[in-house]
């Protein structure tokens, strides 16, 4: 399973996320006011990955109807694959985010 997602997710997403991971951290670390502007990054990243993701399923498609080629399944299958790992991390990230926002910010 991991395999399968590690595979399937670019490079870009990949080390995009582990850094805005690493980012969160540092700013729960020794800024917590920073933790909310690298949650919004998070989210301007995933909104821009998604649409890079859907414009090349976008373009395959449309690639696959005009040439007549019937093996249309797979490239749906390829780039929902791709789709969903972006979503998985981008998850992950938002939410390791969100808690470590809600267990360092202080209290009355």
């Amino acid at each position: 399973m991991i395999k399968f997602f590690l595979s399937s997710i670019s490079t870009f997403d990949a080390i995009a996320f582990v850094v805005l991971l690493l980012a969160t951290i540092a700013a729960a670390w020794k800024a917590t006011d920073k933790i909310r502007p690298v949650g919004k990054l998070i989210e301007a990243i995933f909104m821009t990955s998604i649409s890079v993701q859907c414009l090349i399923l976008f373009i395959r498609i449309y690639d696959r109807i005009t040439w007549g080629n019937v093996s249309i399944q797979v490239e749906f299958c390829d780039d929902f694959r791709a789709l969903a790992s972006v979503v998985i991390l981008a998850a992950l990230a938002y939410i390791i985010n969100n808690i470590l926002f809600i267990i360092r910010t202080p209290r009355l």
